[in-house]
């Protein structure tokens, strides 16, 4: 007997055993390809659903071609957008975009209703047409016509009344440009100026957060709201009226502070007045905001390249690789003729951009490219699934993907496979793990053009897989399902965007409620019941910042005793636990929108996986500290002035500060105190800013306005230079450009012996250590002389230029009376560019100059290029001065 039991329970383990390592029940896979749309070119329709639009097109919202306009008056919607000559009648839009002047939304101080209600009608009116609407609040826009009846182009004042009517908070200037003349520029420095700034954008953030508000620009400063100062043909700059770095920096927190939950963008802030304060704006945002968009209203010039080239380094690495996570939404500022079109197609692929405005057109399929170009294309290629499935039973759907655009979406797009019953009722839904966010183009854009005619098989298209491990609920009932796709937008309150039809894309079958139908799923009734499971997490919200632990518990309902629990992040195991309550710590450390599901094995080998729980984990925005900066000495400064700058701050935990002189960083200093020399600087105002950083990754800014004064009009050194000995070129007199020297560079080309704007470069010549090049017509320096007897004098010159340039022209005049007026000289090279043959020219006639201390002034003119290195004064008649100074060419 005890034979017998030993024998039939070992039977039952055996038995017990097999069971836990059976798998799931294997079932046939089915599967469609998809044919996709192709980018196509010139017009026609696509697909049955009678959506007509142009071939190629997939219209979608935050992509492709915006419609631009500008304030109207009229009551009718349909009035104030730019003419969309050369694009499709039936083009659809999902985006409106509209700027505003400041007295348009608050006509008396506090008075913000009628600005509310004019922007809660533009949404209203976009509402009802499909589509969301975006805006600029500006103040320098002289086509601005009378949006508040009072009788004045409000352009010319695009401040309320009460501000305009402050002369503490700017003024009126006059202006070459008539329609520019007699405008209110405020001073954007003033403090009290920057609250009624703030009081606007807090009475604006009613509308943050609202699905019909597409995004927002941070505009207000600059003409049109743009950032910059130029076009308004006003004669010179004022320091009060070109914002300072920490103005920049508080305008962008206030618009970021009243909208926390819509997008905001930020235009690039070069200034040509104030080149020191080039970018300091965009790069704060860049840094400080991680959602922060970007946007540049010049698509199509070369202005375009310029702006986010090494010109400027501090903006090119802020732009460089910002499309990955922002939009990049811009306008075109290039003309209409067909070579600015071409360059701005290459222009939107290069730069990734997802949208371009109607605001300019041409009549050509050129245009209608460009729209086709920006953005994102998303193609699902292809799907494979079982072709049945048990009730409450897990299953894998595999998909790949493509995005054959310039750039990922930049919202929360959510793919979600869904079943249908024959009544066409939907019963089943699951989202996808794929993160379209994430889903940079597949595509290599070397020969600028959208490659969809690139496929896998060359290499340059190669799809994404995504695995999405799934689950049918127990208690559906067994019977054939249409399997279908649909990718709805997910607002920030975690719910489907309650007018925006699902997401668009380029592969065929969508139907008129945007879904793609894949196939059938057969499901079974199953003899044994799946683990169940729900999920909670702690915090409950969908939101979350960057590296905040999210506790994620699992509650499992089975007739079978749990295995395990599997926690998968994106269709990966990140954790598991065998032991009740079933708990996962997930700390993210990458933003993005993350699904999370569990997957609970029974002892009888039942796999049953939890509807997921969707997380859009985001960057936390970096605080702001204080940090200010101090001088020693405290000035008057003298050029060449150099300095000792100091940081300090209240904070703790400061570990390093980056100084600056305008865009250049200086020196990193990680030891307290935080010091940096800055100099010399030559005359003129110059901007230091300095960068702290914090233990936490915060952030604090500071500058000083450095102004140093061109020191008195004199000799250089102090001494005079004899007219007898050799004058080297570049020890040109002190006193400043325009004083003592007229250069049009802004700074010494060269960069060596002096810090000023005339262009010294160490000599290649057999005498002398530097020379004076790249001269211009008409540029100038002066040298105090003494003169020891009156009696006339040759005048010899130093020089090297190439023959291909033709002969230079120089001048001498003495206390501004002409001596030798325009003498050519010949040239010395022995080919093209040849700079390095050196010879000394002498005039052909002399000149009486008086006995006494003078001002010689050389005079550069139209001719030929040449490098300059010294110049002397031979007395007539004295033949013992042309043993010393001989008249010769030398060559190197």
């Amino acid at each position: 007997m005890r034979h017998t039991n030993f024998s039939m329970i070992s039977l039952l383990l055996l038995l017990a055993l097999l069971i836990v390592l059976l798998p799931a029940p294997a079932h046939s896979s089915t599967g469609i390809t998809f044919p996709i749309i192709p980018y196509g070119t010139g017009e026609g329709n696509f697909g049955s659903n009678g959506v007509g639009q142009t071939a190629g097109v997939i219209p979608n919202p935050l992509t492709g071609d915006y419609r631009w306009g500008w304030h109207d008056t009229s009551g009718n919607y349909d009035n104030g957008w730019f003419p969309q000559n050369g694009l499709p009648t039936n083009r659809t839009y999902y985006d409106d975009y509209k700027r505003f002047v400041w007295r348009a939304l608050e006509r008396e101080k506090d008075n913000f209703t009628p600005g509310i209600n004019l922007i809660e009608w533009h949404l209203q009116q976009a509402a009802q047409r499909g589509r969301r609407f975006a805006f600029r609040v500006m103040i320098l826009s002289e086509y601005e016509g009378d949006v508040d009846g009072d009788g004045q182009t409000d352009g010319l004042t695009g401040v309320p009344d009460y501000i305009a009517n402050d002369p503490t908070m700017g003024r009126r200037f006059a202006s070459s440009k008539a329609e520019c003349n007699n405008m209110f520029v405020p001073y954007w420095n003033n403090p009290a100026f920057l609250n009624r700034v703030e009081a606007l954008m807090n009475a604006l953030s009613v509308f943050d957060g609202d699905p019909r508000l597409a995004y927002i620009d941070i505009g207000i400063y600059g003409h049109w709201g743009e950032w910059h100062m130029s076009g308004m043909g006003f004669s010179s700059i004022p320091p009060e009226i070109n914002a300072t770095p920490e103005t920049r920096m508080r305008l962008i927190d206030i618009v970021n502070q009243a909208f926390q939950q819509t997008r905001v963008l930020m235009l690039i802030d070069l200034d040509g007045d104030y080149p020191d304060r080039s970018g300091t704006g965009f790069v704060y945002a860049m840094e400080t905001y991680p959602r922060m968009g970007v946007r540049k209203d010049n698509l199509a010039n070369v202005w375009f390249e310029q702006e986010v080239s090494a010109w400027f380094p501090n903006v090119q690495a802020a732009f460089q690789n910002r499309w990955r996570t922002t939009p990049f939404v811009t306008e075109f500022f290039g003309g209409e003729n067909e070579s600015a079109l071409q360059l701005a197609e290459t222009q939107v692929i290069s730069y990734h951009v997802s949208m371009v405005a109607t605001n300019q057109w041409h009549n050509s399929s050129q245009r209608i490219e460009i729209g086709k170009a920006a953005g994102h294309r998303f193609q699902l290629n292809s799907a494979q699934w079982p072709s049945s499935v048990p009730a409450g039973y897990r299953f894998q759907l595999v998909s790949r993907w493509s995005n054959v655009g310039v750039a990922p979406a930049y919202e929360d797009w959510a793919p979600i496979w869904e079943l249908y019953n024959s009544s066409g009722a939907r019963v089943w839904s699951a989202r996808s793990s794929l993160d379209l966010q994430r889903l940079l183009p597949t595509t290599i854009n070397a020969d600028y053009d959208v490659n969809t005619e690139e496929t896998e098989g060359n290499g340059k298209n190669v799809p994404v897989m995504i695995t999405d491990d799934l689950a049918l609920p127990a208690n559906l009932p067994a019977g054939s399902y249409t399997l279908r796709l649909r990718v709805p937008l997910i607002t920030a309150n975690g719910t489907e965007h309650p007018y925006l039809p699902p997401l668009a894309l380029a592969t065929q079958g969508r139907d008129a409620q945007g879904r793609y139908t894949l196939g059938t799923i057969t499901v079974t009734s199953p003899s044994v019941a799946a683990p169940a499971i729900t999920l909670v997490s702690n915090p409950s919200s969908r939101v979350v910042p960057l590296n905040q632990s999210i506790t994620i518990t699992a509650t499992v309902t089975s007739v079978s005793p749990i295995g395990q629990v599997e926690f998968l992040v994106g269709g990966n195991v990140i954790g598991t636990d065998a032991t009740a309550p079933y708990s996962l710590t997930w700390t993210p450390t990458t933003p993005g929108v993350f699904t999370v599901v569990a997957r609970a094995t029974d002892s009888g080998g039942r796999v049953g996986v939890s509807q997921p729980l969707v997380f859009d984990v985001q960057h936390r925005p970096r605080n702001r500290f204080a940090l200010s900066l101090t001088a020693t000495p405290s000035g008057p400064y003298i050029a060449p002035a150099t300095l000792t700058v100091t940081a300090t701050s209240s904070i703790p935990n400061l570990i390093r500060v980056d100084f600056y002189r305008g865009n250049t960083l200086i020196v990193s200093d990680t030891t307290a105190p935080f010091v940096a020399t800055i100099g010399p600087l030559p005359a003129g105002t110059h901007t230091i800013m300095a960068k702290g950083y914090d233990t936490d990754g915060n952030t604090g800014m500071a500058s000083l306005e450095i102004t140093v004064n061109n020191p008195p009009k004199g000799p250089y050194g102090g001494v005079p230079r004899s007219i007898l000995s050799r004058i080297e070129l570049e020890d040109y007199d002190e006193g400043g450009n325009g004083v003592s020297w007229s250069d049009t560079s802004p700074t010494n080309e060269g960069g060596v012996y002096r810090n000023d704007s005339v262009d010294i470069q160490a000599t290649n010549d057999t005498s002398g250590s530097y020379h004076i090049g790249w001269v211009s017509p008409n540029e100038w320096i002066e040298f105090t002389v003494t003169v020891p007897n009156t009696r006339q004098y040759y005048w010899q010159l130093r020089y090297a230029s190439p023959p291909n340039t033709g002969n230079p022209v120089v001048s001498l005049s003495i206390n501004g009376n002409p001596a030798w007026v325009n003498q050519n000289l010949p040239t010395t090279g022995a080919s093209d560019w040849d700079f390095s043959r050196w010879q000394t020219w002498q005039t052909p006639t002399a000149v009486t100059l008086p006995q006494g201390t003078h001002v010689l002034r050389l005079t550069f003119g139209s001719g030929g290029m040449a490098n300059y290195n010294w110049m002397t004064f031979i007395p007539a008649g004295d033949p013992s001065f042309h043993v010393w100074v001989p008249v010769v060419t030398r060559g190197n």
